[in-house]
């Protein structure tokens, strides 16, 4: 949970620097606008220069040489021990629940980056600079208060119980309570309040992360646990393909009811897979 905390930090990094970037580009070239296909160029940038500063500032670990074996079957035997890791994952029941918990959690929030910052800017007359501060305070503040939180009440079910599955009950209650706190907040006819209640759904539905993937390699024996984390990466991506069903729907019916209806629905469907 420590670890995610730190995805919540960069994101709102990223909301802070794309609204400061249009902003001093206008302010350089009068009517100057960046778009999303130079933002991305700044960001891949400054991705670039992050990776540049750890190569050269932190030191490999040493380990211990292994011998280089050679043969015509030693891939062979790669792929099947892999097929194997594979099967063992999506045979144990609770990895592969987490693992479609993950797809809907994630469509759900890919959705909410993609489409709620549209949603305010046309509900409500603001600044790009106002609202980015208020969106990367919510995403940022509250991210990292409810990844620690969620990853220390994860640890005292751990501890106080001897259920396999005690630790998905924080992302399942904060499923349950992100799901109508969303629904209350793209309906305000604030923006203030909006972020407000956006805060409080934040603070419930980001306890995930940490819980869901103790929960998925407590199940799992220790030589699967690689292959469950290249799973859990490769749901990402299919979460994030789930949540282009919100554009039409946003076409025919609008942003906002659009997003009362996809985001709620896929947190239930989250809870349901605990």
């Amino acid at each position: 949970s420590i670890y995610a905390s730190g995805l919540y930090v960069g994101t709102a990094l990223a909301i802070l620097a794309s609204s400061a970037s249009a902003f001093a580009g206008r302010a350089a070239v009068p009517g100057l606008q960046l778009g999303w296909r130079a933002s991305a160029w700044v960001a891949g940038a400054v991705s670039a220069l992050a990776a540049a500063a750890l190569i050269l500032t932190v030191p490999e670990p040493q380990r211990p040489a292994t011998a280089v074996r050679t043969g015509g079957g030693e891939f062979g035997g790669a792929l099947t021990g892999s097929a194997r890791s594979i099967r063992n994952v999506l045979g144990c029941r609770s990895a592969l629940l987490a693992l479609c918990a993950v797809a809907a959690r994630l469509c759900a929030g890919y959705t909410i980056i993609s489409w709620f910052p549209a949603h305010c800017k046309a509900r409500f007359p603001v600044g790009e600079c106002a609202f980015a501060a208020l969106y990367a305070t919510a995403v940022c503040a509250g991210g990292v208060a409810a990844s620690l939180l969620g990853g220390l009440a994860s640890d005292a079910l751990g501890r106080r119980s001897d259920a396999p599955n005690a630790r998905a009950l924080v992302p399942l209650v904060g499923s349950l309570l992100a799901a109508p706190l969303f629904l209350v907040a793209v309906t305000r006819s604030s923006l203030h309040g909006t972020m407000g209640w956006f805060f409080a759904h934040v603070l419930c539905s980001e306890c995930w992360l940490g819980p869901t993937v103790a929960t998925m390699l407590g199940s799992l024996p220790a030589d699967a646990r690689g292959t469950a984390q290249g799973l859990f990466n490769f749901v990402q991506l299919g979460g994030g393909l789930l949540q282009v069903i919100i554009a039409p729907a946003a076409a025919r019916f609008g942003i906002g009811r659009a997003l009362q209806v996809t985001v709620p629905v896929a947190y239930l469907a989250r809870a349901a897979g605990v």
